[in-house]
C-alpha cells in the first residue's frame, strides 16, 4: 500500500513538472500576447480618431494649430494629448506660431506607449519563460541523481519544460517585434498626417522658406526699380516742369501772397493798437500814482502840521513861564547874582533854540514845496528819471534828518542848561521846583514831537516806497506783455519770411 501511494506521489511530481510547468509557460506567453495587443490597439484607436479629426481640415496652414489643440484635449490618450501640447508650446516660443517643431522629438514610442505597453516590448517576459522551462528541466535532470530507485524518468522528456519555454520565449521575441514595428507604423501615420495639415519645420522646408522669401525681395526689388525708372523718366519730361511751374505760381498767388499781405495788414493794425493802449495805460498809470501819492502826503502833512502847532502852542505856554521865572528870579536878583547870570544864559539858549526851531521850520517847508514840485514832474520821472526822484526823495531824508539832529541838540542843550539850574535851586528850592517841572513837561512834549515827526516821516518814506514800488512793477509787467506780443508777432512774420525765399526759389530752379 505504501509503495502504491509512493508511486502515486512521485508519478504527480513528474507529470507536474512535464505537463503542468510546459503549460503554464504557454499559458504565460498568451496572456502577454493579448495584453500587449490590448494596448496596442488602445493606442492605436486614439491615434486614428486623432487623424480621422484631422482629415476634417481643409489645406495646410498654420493656423489649424487651433483644431489640432483642441482635438488634442479631446483625446482619451492623456500622453497624446500631452505631447502635441508640447509641440503647440515649443512653436510658440521657438519659431513665432509659424512653424511645428520636429514631430520625432514628441510623437515618439517613449512619450505615447502607456507603461504597460513598453514592459510588453521589453525582453523580460521572454527571458522569464526561458528561464521557467530551464530550471524545470534541470530539476527533472538533478531528482533521478538524488534517489534513483525513486525517480527513473526518460531522459527524452527531461528536456520537455526547456524546449517550451524556449519556444515560448522565441515567440515572444517575435511578437515583440512585430508588435513595436505596428506601434512605430501607427505613430509614423500620425505624424504624416500632422504635416499634411500643419506646417513643420525641417532644414529643407526652411531652405526652401528661404529661397521663396529671397525671390519675393528681388521681385519687389525690381518691380520697384521699374516703377522708380518710370517716375523718373516722367519727373523729366518737360510737360512735367512746365505742371510743377504753374503750379508753384498758380500756389504763390492763391495761397501764399494772400495771407502774407493779410498778415502784413494785421501787424500794422495790431502795431497801432498796441501803441494806442501803451499810451492809454501809461497814462492812467501815472495819474493814479499821482492820485496815490498826493493823498498819502496830504495826509502825512496833515498830522505833520497839527504837531507843529502843538509844538508852537507849547513853546508860547513856555515863554510865558520862563517870563514868569524871570520875574521871580528878579526879586532874588540881589541876593544870588550868579543865579541870575546862568538863568539869563538858559534863556538865551532857549532862545536860540527856538531861533535854530524857526529856521529849520522854514526849511522843512522849502522841503515840502520842492515835494510839491517832486510831485508835479512824477509823469515825467516814468519816462527815465527815476534817480532824480531818488536824490529828492534822499534830499528831503537829509532835510529831515538834520532838523531832527537840532531838535536833539536844543534838547540836549536845554538838559544842560536844567541840570546847571539845579545846582543853583538849592537856595531857592521853592522858585526852582516850580520851574524844574515845566522844563520837564516841556522835554517830554518836545520827545512827542520828534516821536510824531520820525513815524510821520517813516509813514511817508514807506507809502511813498510801496506806490514807486508798486507803479514800477504794473509798468514792467504791461512793458513785459507789451514785449512779449512784439516778439511773438515779430518771431510770425521771420518764419512767414523765411518761407518766402525757400517758396520762391524752389521754382526758378526747376525752370533752368
Amino acid at each position: 500500500m505504501q509503495t502504491l501511494i509512493s508511486t502515486l506521489a512521485i508519478s504527480g511530481f513528474e507529470w507536474i513538472f512535464l505537463v503542468g510547468i510546459p503549460a503554464v509557460l504557454i499559458l504565460a506567453g498568451i496572456i502577454y500576447i493579448i495584453v500587449s495587443n490590448k494596448q496596442l490597439n488602445r493606442l492605436r484607436e486614439s491615434i486614428y480618431e486623432m487623424i480621422e479629426k484631422l482629415d476634417l481640415l481643409d489645406g495646410c496652414n498654420i493656423n489649424h494649430i487651433t483644431e489640432l489643440e483642441l482635438y488634442a484635449d479631446e483625446s482619451d490618450s492623456l500622453l497624446l494629448s500631452k505631447s502635441i501640447h508640447n509641440l503647440i508650446n515649443d512653436s510658440k516660443e521657438k519659431y513665432q506660431g509659424k512653424w511645428l517643431p520636429e514631430l520625432d522629438n514628441e510623437l515618439n514610442f517613449n512619450n505615447l506607449a502607456e507603461p504597460q505597453l513598453k514592459s510588453s516590448l521589453q525582453f523580460t517576459p521572454s527571458i522569464l519563460i526561458f528561464t521557467c522551462g530551464l530550471i524545470a528541466s534541470l530539476v527533472l535532470a538533478i531528482v533521478p541523481e538524488i534517489n534513483p530507485q525513486a525517480f527513473q524518468i526518460n531522459k527524452l522528456l527531461v528536456i520537455l519544460p526547456f524546449i517550451v519555454g524556449t519556444l515560448v520565449s522565441l515567440f515572444l521575441i517575435n511578437h515583440r517585434s512585430v508588435l513595436r514595428q505596428r506601434t512605430l507604423m501607427v505613430i509614423d501615420s500620425l505624424k504624416q498626417e500632422i504635416e499634411r495639415y500643419l506646417p513643420v519645420y525641417s532644414d529643407k522646408a526652411g531652405l526652401a522658406l528661404l529661397v521663396n522669401e529671397m525671390t519675393g525681395h528681388e521681385e519687389s526689388i525690381n518691380n520697384a526699380m521699374t516703377e522708380f525708372n518710370s517716375n523718373l523718366e516722367s519727373f523729366v519730361s518737360d510737360d512735367f516742369k512746365d505742371n510743377i511751374s504753374s503750379t508753384i505760381k498758380d500756389i504763390m498767388q492763391e495761397e501764399i501772397a494772400p495771407p502774407i499781405n493779410q498778415s502784413t495788414q494785421l501787424l500794422a493794425d495790431l502795431t497801432e493798437e498796441l501803441s494806442h493802449k501803451q499810451n492809454e495805460g501809461m497814462a492812467e498809470l501815472a495819474k493814479n500814482f499821482s492820485d496815490e501819492l498826493t493823498l498819502a502826503m496830504s495826509k502825512n502833512f496833515n498830522s505833520l502840521e497839527e504837531e507843529m502847532s502843538s509844538f508852537n502852542s507849547l513853546m508860547d505856554e513856555t515863554m510865558n513861564f520862563i517870563q514868569d521865572s524871570i520875574a521871580i528870579l528878579e526879586n532874588s536878583r540881589q541876593q544870588n547874582i550868579l543865579l541870575s547870570r546862568e538863568v539869563s544864559e538858559s534863556i538865551e539858549l532857549m532862545t536860540v533854540a527856538k531861533n535854530d526851531i524857526a529856521n529849520e521850520m522854514a526849511t522843512m517847508a522849502d522841503y515840502l514845496e520842492v515835494i510839491s514840485s517832486v510831485t508835479e514832474k512824477m509823469t515825467t520821472v516814468y519816462a527815465g528819471e527815476d534817480a532824480n526822484l531818488k536824490e529828492q526823495i534822499g534830499s528831503l531824508e537829509l532835510a529831515l534828518k538834520n532838523s531832527l539832529e537840532t531838535l536833539n541838540t536844543s534838547i540836549a542843550q536845554s538838559e544842560s542848561t536844567m541840570s546847571m539850574s539845579s545846582k543853583l535851586k538849592d537856595q531857592q528850592e521853592k522858585q526852582s521846583e516850580l520851574l524844574l517841572e515845566k522844563m520837564n513837561g516841556l522835554v517830554n512834549e518836545l520827545g512827542k514831537i520828534d516821536s510824531s515827526i520820525n513815524q510821520a516821516t517813516t509813514g511817508f518814506k514807506e507809502k511813498s516806497a510801496d506806490n514807486v514800488k508798486k507803479t514800477l512793477t504794473d509798468f514792467e509787467q504791461a512793458l513785459a506783455d507789451v514785449v512779449e506780443r512784439l516778439i511773438y508777432t515779430t518771431a510770425e512774420i521771420r518764419d512767414a519770411v523765411e518761407a518766402l525765399p525757400l517758396a520762391l526759389s524752389s521754382d526758378p530752379g526747376k525752370d533752368k
